[in-house]
């Protein structure tokens, strides 16, 4: 049976276990990476899971290029550790890297199809769909870059309550539109964008209408 004394010892070794444990988590390997951005790289979902439980904070730690274990994962086609991530940490999907790239940015210039289909169903900041990354690209600047033609048409989509920015253009003063050619593998991608400006230019149109009628039927109640 322990003495209050070997109770109050042992208490105190698993507490020094727990922080050298917590440090080791910490601390950085000489490619700027913690064991959760290398876990997270090699899709180890159970030693995330263990790392997490040390420190929930973990999820957030950045490597020297402002990456998050989520932006890793999702750079590798992780989906399991990058839903892990996300469940465990939902605001992670608001972190940026230093140059500026969100985690749509990466998982579109790392060509990972799966990832930001899932990223569109998780996440719940539409906003992040226009951000522009430090050469004022969005994701859709991107994905045409690439002629990611799955991307481009999974973002126009008509059917969808995301709202796309057609139109938003880069630090060169480029649309998405702009990026596009004539070469065949731009064909579709070209059709894709005329679709959504056009619905565009529609949808603006039905709202300067709506609200002129509003104003016609406030004048006419004050003068009636």
């Amino acid at each position: 049976m322990l003495t209050s004394t070997s109770a109050a010892l042992k208490v105190r070794i698993e507490e020094l276990l727990f922080t050298l444990q917590l440090l080791q988590a910490l601390e950085l390997n000489q490619d700027g990476f913690s064991p959760i951005h290398i876990t997270a790289i090699n899709g180890d979902i159970e030693l995330v899971r263990a790392l997490l439980k040390i420190d929930s904070s973990l999820c957030s730690l950045k490597d020297r290029d402002g990456r998050t274990p989520i932006h890793l994962a999702a750079v590798k086609g992780r989906l399991d550790v990058m839903v892990e991530l996300l469940s465990t940490c939902p605001e992670l999907a608001r972190e940026v890297t230093v140059q500026g790239e969100t985690i749509f940015h990466l998982v579109v210039k790392s060509n990972q199809f799966e990832a930001f289909k899932v990223l569109l169903e998780k996440v719940g900041f539409h906003y992040l769909l226009n951000f522009k990354d430090q050469d004022g690209n969005t994701i859709l600047h991107l994905a045409v870059c690439r002629k990611q033609i799955q991307t481009v048409e999974l973002l126009l989509n008509s059917k969808s309550e995301r709202m796309v920015e057609v139109n938003a253009k880069n630090l060169n003063n480029l649309t998405a539109m702009d990026q596009s050619s004539c070469d065949e593998g731009y064909f579709i991608i070209g059709w894709l964008l005329l679709r959504a400006i056009e619905q565009c230019a529609k949808s603006q149109e039905t709202i300067e209408v709506t609200i002129s009628h509003d104003q016609m039927e406030r004048a006419n109640s004050v003068t009636g």
